[in-house]
């Protein structure tokens, strides 16, 4: 089981507030976390956990926080292949002390685009993930990879012509409930569910935070729920769900049992603060499929987390 990764790779210094309102300033707070942060890596370090052969492709400073992220990485066994920049990528991300929610507020550090990927080299991986930072190297991978290589992307919550794209080829494609209701096409969550499954003509996921994940098969809308826990940080758990799915995918289980795995692995990482610092051990997460229980979700908990989000 080989999994490639591409994206970006940052510092996250996380803050635990009770003001969320801060836009521009630095957070008056003394507790400050600093972590490993970017989609790709965070699943590829659970994968990695879970015994899975990961190689990652990014681009880092040579800063000292760069080093620290590369040696956090050698450690996790995620194989590294560096593109060096002067300069590592961070973030700021504020963690509401009460509810556990986030807010990110992104660097200035910008890096230039991978490029010129081998054929040889990407034929080698059974799945390839991919987030919308480096969309060059995705176009790439589309020409080059193998035929049976399966692709899995991270949007985020953006909605644009190059993430449409990228959930187009995607062969699981997977997007946070705040980017579907961004989607044209109906007015109603499911009506632009059934939309993107029109554009991509495979399984539609929407993870829908606390809530769990919503599966279209393109006949019907099927709610898989969520753990049910109190989460103390949610930084990171889209993250090792795409890895959880990805497990999933690679041992050859169906859609339905590899979101399950999702669920219970994304329900893990809130229960501690930070994102690299809370990713779950194998152990951890043997013990939690047998311990956590699912919460009890209906429509009409979707229809009001919707109005929630606007």
């Amino acid at each position: 089981m080989k999994v490639l990764g591409i994206g970006e790779v940052v510092a996250d210094n996380v803050y635990r507030v009770n003001d969320m309102s801060l836009t521009d300033q630095q957070p008056c707070s003394q507790q400050v976390q600093h972590c490993l942060g970017g989609p790709v890596p965070i699943a590829l370090i659970l994968l990695a956990r879970l015994g899975v052969n990961c190689t990652l492709l990014a681009s880092i400073g040579t800063d000292e926080q760069g080093e620290d992220l590369k040696k956090e990485l050698r450690h996790e066994r995620v194989h590294l292949l560096t593109q060096h920049q002067p300069a590592t990528k961070s973030n700021i991300i504020l963690v509401d002390e009460k509810t556990g929610n986030r807010k990110k507020m992104r660097g200035s550090v910008t890096h230039a685009p991978l490029r010129n990927l081998k054929t040889e080299f990407l034929r080698q991986f059974d799945v390839i993930l991919i987030d919308r930072h480096e969309p060059q190297a995705l176009y790439e991978v589309l020409q080059k990879k193998a035929p049976h290589t399966r692709l899995v992307i991270d949007p985020s919550t953006e909605i644009s012509a190059l993430t449409l794209d990228m959930l187009k080829h995607a062969e699981y494609p997977i997007v946070p409930i705040e980017g579907v209701l961004k989607i044209d096409g109906g007015s109603t969550l499911f009506e632009k569910i059934k939309a993107l499954y029109a554009m991509s003509r495979k399984e539609i996921i929407v993870t829908a935070g606390s809530l769990g994940t919503i599966l279209y098969d393109g006949k019907t809308i099927e709610i898989i729920p969520s753990m049910d826990i109190r989460a103390q940080d949610t930084n990171g758990a889209g993250d090792v769900f795409r890895a959880g799915v990805i497990y999933g995918v690679l041992r050859k289980w169906d859609i339905r049992k590899s979101i399950k795995m999702g669920n219970v692995v994304a329900a893990l990482q809130c229960l501690k603060p930070g994102n690299s610092t809370a990713i779950p051990t194998k152990r951890e997460i043997i013990r939690a499929a047998k311990s956590l229980r699912p919460k009890h979700i209906e429509i009409r908990h979707l229809e009001a987390y919707c109005q929630e989000l606007g």
